[in-house]
């Protein structure tokens, strides 16, 4: 770190200048956070007075704490699309949901209608 290009990358390297811009962001971010962290302890509260299960509770505040991270909403979607899923399997609302999705099939090739690329190959 001897030359003039040693010493000014040392100095980017070590320079660590906060802008005006960065400090709100990092507020609104921290107050959000907040925030969100009081929501979810009412939820909690809430569903525990209740008296829901554990095992309910649990899905109910990772979902919360999922959600509260935007990158992640995606992410809440899929899982409460799973669970979601889940319960109504338990249910067997989802086995007859799939067997009157499978009934819509046409059960042999005579049943379907060729499409107008395969009607005109004749």
């Amino acid at each position: 770190m001897h030359t003039k290009f040693g010493r000014t990358a040392e100095l980017v390297r070590t320079a660590h200048v906060v802008s005006s811009q960065q400090k709100a962001v990092l507020r609104v971010v921290r107050n959000l956070a907040a925030f969100n962290g009081a929501v979810i302890a009412l939820l909690v509260i809430y569903a525990w007075f209740l008296e829901m299960p554990v095992d309910e509770i649990v899905p109910l505040v990772l979902t919360a704490v999922l959600a509260s991270i935007p990158v992640a909403l995606p992410a809440t979607f899929t899982l409460a699309s799973a669970l979601g899923a889940r319960a109504l399997a338990k249910l067997g609302i989802l086995q007859l949901l799939a067997n009157e999705e499978a009934k819509s099939f046409p059960s042999s090739q005579h049943d379907v209608s060729p499409g107008p690329a395969l009607a005109n190959a004749r």
